[in-house]
């Protein structure tokens, strides 16, 4: 047998509130064991407060063109919980998206439910809702080169980095966005188009915060993602997009601080009109750094997250009622405002909120108006095709 002195005992007891607290200890001799009480009579150094309830401030979180990425906020109960720690999921990642931290990003308009949980246990859910207005496409293609690996392809990479040391190494990105939903629109010269497009940085060196990053465009559309290297990248135009302070945080994760926008709307539109159907951006730093300590990894369309990936978002505005559809089949057409079909078909016209307001069959020749529905954004099923329709 054996006789216990004295020993020092450090326990973390989530939520308690009660200055005397009860242990059991499990001792045991050569012999036999046996379970003994004993009582703290101090108050704990640290107690723990644990989240109670959770709901967002807002019910309906808005998102818009103007506003394409918000800050969720959250009412915790107590206010002085411990350690508040959420995770969040959406029920539709093609409408909108949320970050690990609980930073919402638009993608396309219509309404999803973002849920919240705590690692205490309660939950909570709202909507988001995304604007008419919202549109946007992932690149195509997309890629970085570096100078040191001059015939080296990152275009399955999951990262775009961007860096410059000067002599020793350079790193460059290329994204190539589609232009073609601008198709859809017959009378697009009377619209008001504004194109934009999102960066999300996921690792930021030290020594890159708050450089500058330029943004160029690139007149070379054809150029492919699984054969670009730093000897065949495209040429760069003169016209600067951006030219700006680049990441303001320093870190290995995502933040939505470090995001750049660059409004690509006169450039893009002037390739458009001239029949260019693609627009490419090369991103790159104009300062000087050594080491990872001045590499910025942004998401490229590879990432398995939509919320990192690059976006180019586009909105039309103002006359555009001779919409087209997205992915026409080859049974119908819509032009004009008219659907016609070219076979026997049932269709259903759905708005944004999924509310249906018509369901009929169309036989070959037949066709239905849309123009005496308010503007908006609306689904439209014909036969076993989809398309999204904005009036």
């Amino acid at each position: 047998s054996y006789s216990l002195g004295s020993a020092t005992l450090h326990i973390y007891l989530p939520n308690i509130h009660s200055k005397e607290l009860v242990a059991h200890f499990q001792t045991s001799t050569e012999y036999q064991g046996k379970t003994e009480e004993y009582a703290l009579l101090d108050l704990p150094d640290y107690t723990y407060y644990a989240v109670e309830s959770i709901r967002s401030k807002e019910d309906i979180v808005n998102l818009s063109f103007d506003e394409l990425s918000k800050k969720i906020q959250l009412v915790i109960t107590p206010e002085n919980a411990s350690e508040p720690s959420f995770t969040y999921r959406s029920d539709n990642t093609d409408i909108a998206t949320v970050s690990p931290d609980g930073d919402l990003l638009a993608i396309s308009s219509g309404e999803t439910t973002i849920h919240v949980s705590s690692s205490d246990g309660p939950t909570t859910q709202f909507s988001v809702k995304v604007a008419d207005d919202v549109y946007s496409v992932e690149p195509v293609a997309d890629a970085y080169v570096c100078s040191s690996e001059t015939s080296s392809n990152y275009g399955s990479e999951d990262i775009l980095r961007v860096k410059k040391d000067g002599a020793i190494t350079q790193y460059e990105a290329y994204a190539r966005f589609p232009l073609d939903y601008l198709d859809n629109f017959d009378n697009i010269a009377d619209c008001t188009v504004e194109l934009k497009a999102l960066f999300s940085a996921l690792n930021v060196g030290k020594k890159a915060v708050n450089q500058h990053i330029i943004v160029h465009p690139c007149t070379n559309i054809t150029w492919r993602e699984e054969r670009i290297n730093w000897n065949n990248k495209p040429s760069i135009a003169s016209t600067v997009l951006l030219k700006a302070n680049g990441p303001a945080v320093a870190g290995d994760q995502y933040n939505s601080e470090n995001n750049i926008w660059i409004d690509a709307t006169s450039y893009g539109m002037t390739r458009y009109n001239a029949g260019h159907k693609m627009l490419t951006l090369n991103i790159a730093e104009d300062a000087y750094s050594k080491l990872e300590e001045g590499e910025v990894d942004y998401g490229s369309r590879e990432n398995s997250n939509p919320m990192y990936r690059p976006r180019l978002y586009l909105k039309v505005s103002g006359g555009a009622l001779g919409i087209k559809g997205l992915n026409p089949g080859v049974a119908f057409k819509i032009e004009n405002g008219i659907i016609s079909s070219k076979a026997t078909q049932s269709v259903t016209i759905i708005t944004a909120d999924g509310k249906i307001i018509m369901k009929q069959n169309l036989s070959s020749g037949e066709t239905v108006s849309l123009k005496a529905l308010p503007s908006g954004v609306y689904i439209i099923k014909i036969g076993n095709e989809t398309v999204k329709v904005i009036l």
